[in-house]
């Protein structure tokens, strides 16, 4: 979403272009004035003729894209009213299975201090080059009378959208007649508010791709329900955008949106070489019939974030932590954010049935999580050196958090987001390897990659500073392994029965 702001540039520099180009020119000093006057009057007309350059281009674009908008849905309703074909999905894919190793406990060697050792690698990039959304400008709409304003929470946080309850529209059936005449009524103009506010909205929280998804549906169900509130929360995606189908069957309309990902355990079509998702868990057609094309100009849904999603506080209950170094925080996390993130998909890294725990490790706790436990952990090893902080930080996790792995919590795999390690009660070694890079780089402002082993998950970090121990090198740099799952064990040992030449590591980017 912080792509629309380079709008605002693209237009300003335009503007600037324009103006000079046009044989614009500035006197050194208007007659009868002092030099000092002349130059302020100078930067005054400069200003001025700024400002009106940068509102005509910016008036021309609104309208150039609105005209495009509008063509783009006259073209899109022409789609809809062709025959939609029968399409088979395909089964939804699980994600990689692999045996839990148990953890054992360190016991120091009589070689108390690690050795340097460094082993080849394998070194996995996760690609992440999808093409940023061309940027939406602001929503030129202003209603020809009042509107009502329709509340809704928003995982716990207020949110708003206008609209006039007599644009409403109807959908007589779901046929494809049906469908292009109530996407030409959404078209028609009455829907704008709506699009407006949710645009404003994905801005002002900060919101990725997904939570956005979410915003659009809830929005949808303000004003419509059933195949309609699936057809408004389909019309308001594309007008943002996003790349997506529309399926029937068995009477009801579905919204398949695309990514470049794989999502687990969730059906899916292939089309055109694209891969449209049926994130309706009630859906129980194996077939479907399908418009045969996408909106023009839109781009698959980015599963992969890096957004604050910034929600409501709604704290949780206290939860201490502490282990037998005498640390011990006491921990609050946001309740809202544990709901949104408890409905993120799980997904593969690069297409692949491995989870994206790259994902996870870029996402940022919570303000207010983050603000509590950081001032203890501050505390704790403020006055340390690197290796100090890091070995406290990595007790910690390996201590402080009770192991158990996902078939026993879950019943399947779940990699944590940094915050849900924190809030719930049990977690595996993914979820430490998750957390602990997250807190080295937050509080260390150290690089951290994650190393796979067959059924284990560990990280290794980059120091400043010569450290000794096992260690990855990768584009140059010393990477010394730090196992949150290896109890006890300090900085730079490598778990008991791993081998880190056949291990993996990813580069958190």
């Amino acid at each position: 979403m912080k792509s629309r702001f380079a709008f605002i540039a693209t237009l300003l520099f335009s503007a600037m272009t324009l103006l000079f180009a046009s044989g614009f020119s500035v006197q050194a000093q208007v007659p009868g004035k002092g030099a000092g006057q002349g130059r302020t009057d100078d930067f005054q007309q400069t200003q001025e003729a700024y400002r009106k350059a940068f509102d005509a281009y910016k008036t021309q674009q609104k309208s150039d894209f609105e005209a495009w908008r509008k063509q783009r849905n006259e073209e899109y309703v022409k789609f809809l009213k062709q025959t939609w074909e029968k399409e088979d999905s395909k089964e939804a894919v699980k994600p990689k299975k692999e045996t839990p190793v148990i953890p054992p406990v360190y016991l120091p060697d009589i070689e108390t201090d690690p050795e340097d050792k460094e082993v080849d690698v394998e070194v996995i990039d996760v690609v992440f080059d999808f093409p940023d959304p061309a940027p939406v400008p602001k929503i030129a709409y202003k209603p020809s009378k009042p509107e009502k304003a329709l509340s809704f929470r928003f995982y716990g946080t207020d949110a708003t959208i206008h609209f006039d309850p007599s644009q409403k529209v109807s959908l007589k059936d779901c046929k494809e007649a049906g469908v292009a005449d109530f996407w030409s009524g959404l078209s028609s103009g009455g829907h704008e508010g709506v699009l407006r506010d949710c645009l404003a909205a994905a801005e002002r929280m900060d919101l990725c791709d997904w939570a956005y998804y979410k915003l659009c549906e809830q929005a949808a169900a303000q004003l419509y329900k059933g195949n309609e509130a699936t057809l408004f929360h389909a019309w308001l995606l594309t007008q943002s955008g996003f790349r997506l189908r529309l399926g029937r069957a068995n009477d009801r309309i579905y919204l398949l949106p695309s990514t470049e990902e794989i999502i687990f355990r969730t059906s899916y079509f292939v089309l055109s070489d694209k891969k449209y998702y049926v994130i309706d868990k009630n859906n129980e057609s194996r077939s479907m019939h399908i418009i045969g094309q996408d909106f023009q100009g839109t781009r698959p849904m980015r599963l992969r974030q890096k957004n604050g999603n910034r929600l409501s506080f709604r704290p949780s209950a206290i939860k201490t932590r502490k282990t037998e170094r005498n640390v011990k925080t006491d921990i609050v996390c946001n309740e809202n954010m544990i709901a949104f993130l408890g409905d993120y998909p799980s997904f593969g890294i690069a297409g692949t049935q491995q989870i994206d725990w790259v994902n996870c490790c870029n996402t940022p706790l919570s303000d207010e999580a983050k603000t509590k436990l950081y001032t203890q952990l501050k505390e704790k090893i403020k006055g340390m050196n690197e290796l100090e902080a890091a070995n406290l930080l990595l007790n910690y996790v390996q201590i402080a958090f009770e192991y158990k792995t996902d078939d026993e919590v879950w019943g399947r795999e779940r990699a944590f987001f940094p915050e849900e390690t924190l809030y719930y009660p049990y977690c595996d070694c993914e979820d430490r390897a998750i957390l602990f890079s997250r807190l080295v780089s937050d509080l260390l402002g150290l690089e951290a990659i994650l190393v796979h082993y067959p059924g284990h998950l560990a990280t290794a970090v980059h120091f400043n500073t010569d450290v000794k121990g096992d260690y990855f090198k990768v584009d140059g740099k010393r990477y010394i392994v730090c196992d949150p799952t290896f109890f006890n064990a300090p900085v730079g040992k490598t778990m008991t029965s791993m081998d880190n030449s056949k291990a993996t590591v990813y580069r958190i980017l």
